[in-house]
């Protein structure tokens, strides 16, 4: 279960969610950067890939973190099929996240991610939709 804040932000946008095919979603806070660049960059530590989720609660969870003072979020509704023709995506198992904003802590959560091992250019070719995200976690509550 993810944290009440997140939940009711992922239910105010609900009309927006992909229920005619298959679609993957990705949270940022720095959506105009992300859109102007036109691609998602794998993540330079950690795990190195592009993250994104078939939930689109983790996708606005994950949109809401502060990160760097700033807060552009938004969550990218990606066509799953599209990426698949041209990247491999690797359906990954995260037991370990809470989903709640106290960060890992055994859960049966899952995340419900998948993950892709580079960089995904003309991010336009797989874009079916952006919906912005105003609300924010406060860095306390992070």
């Amino acid at each position: 279960m993810l944290d009440p804040q997140s939940q009711r932000a992922a239910n105010r946008l609900r009309r927006h969610w992909v229920t005619d095919r298959p679609a993957l979603y990705h949270g940022t806070c720095a959506l105009s950067a992300l859109l102007s660049s036109d691609r998602l960059l794998a993540a330079p530590s950690g795990d190195r890939c592009v993250s994104m989720s078939r939930l689109p609660e983790v996708a606005v969870y994950s949109a809401m973190l502060p990160r760097d003072g700033q807060h552009d979020g938004g969550v990218l509704i990606l066509d799953r099929n599209a990426l698949r023709f041209r990247f491999h995506i690797d359906v990954r198992h995260c037991g370990d996240w809470d989903g709640c904003g106290h960060g890992p802590a055994y859960s049966d959560f899952d995340e419900a991610e998948e993950a892709i091992w580079s960089d995904v250019p003309d991010l336009h070719r797989y874009l079916i939709g952006v919906v912005p995200i105003t609300e924010s976690f406060s860095s306390e509550a992070a």
